[in-house]
């Protein structure tokens, strides 16, 4: 933006270089739009699998549901909603001792 403000400063017409910056930001607007229907989709599909293992758990039993996500990394190839790297299982059975001592 200082660039194409010194350009008017000094009587140029940055005109198509704010069109070309404008128009570059919205590809990452689509590209990041993109990203966030797949993380919608994958949430509510989640959300649904959670839903039916709460049907099917008696209450104050575990439901599985941080277990779930484990077989889901593998069919994303490692990675979770929205293409971020899931965390390494090792982590996962650090957070889930936290969870239970919390409990």
């Amino acid at each position: 933006l200082a660039r194409v403000l010194r350009t008017r400063e000094r009587g140029g017409a940055p005109c198509r270089e704010v069109r070309s910056l404008a128009a570059g930001k919205l590809a990452e607007v689509e590209a990041r739009l993109t990203e966030l229907v797949e993380l919608r989709g994958e949430l509510r599909s989640i959300l649904a699998e959670w839903d039916s293992r709460l049907t099917g758990a008696t209450e104050g039993a575990r439901a599985g549901l941080l277990e779930s996500l484990a077989g889901r990394a593998g069919r994303r190839g490692g990675k979770g909603p929205g293409g971020a790297p899931r965390v390494r299982a090792s982590k996962r059975a650090e957070r889930r001792k936290e969870d239970d001592e919390e409990d």
